[in-house]
């Protein structure tokens, strides 16, 4: 009997890594579609401050889902955190962006880059600890 726990724990292990994995390269590819800036160009390029925004909303995306699964949310519930945590990064950019015009002109500054990467860090945060309870 045991043995089928661990192939049921395994079975479950691997579909949340998957699917995290793909929900992961799907929000990395909108995201980058979503900024007005060519991200994979520009880092390619070497250019730093793309670098450290995408960074930023990585992790922030990724922390919600960490939460998630921590909580014992089940598969669909996972799946739902992973688009509303994609969603919530979404609108986060385009709030930061906002607030920060002089980024508009230059989307190269490093320190207007840190600043929206932790603040994109510090939204997935919030977002994740407001799931436990």
């Amino acid at each position: 009997m045991k043995a089928l726990h661990d192939q049921y724990a395994f079975g479950l292990f691997a579909s949340y890594v998957v699917s995290g994995v793909i929900a992961f390269n799907f929000f990395q590819r909108g995201y980058m579609w979503l900024t007005p800036y060519d991200d994979e160009a520009d880092i390619t390029a070497g250019k730093v401050a793309p670098a450290i925004m995408l960074c930023g909303a990585k992790l922030g995306f990724v922390i919600p889902l960490l939460a998630a699964s921590f909580v014992g949310a089940t598969f669909l519930d996972y799946l739902a955190w992973a688009a509303i945590s994609a969603l919530v990064q979404a609108v986060w950019f385009y709030i930061s962006f906002w607030v920060w015009k002089s980024e508009k002109t230059d989307p190269y500054n490093v320190p207007i880059a840190l600043s929206k990467a932790v603040s994109a860090v510090c939204v997935g945060l919030i977002q994740a600890f407001s799931m436990i309870p």
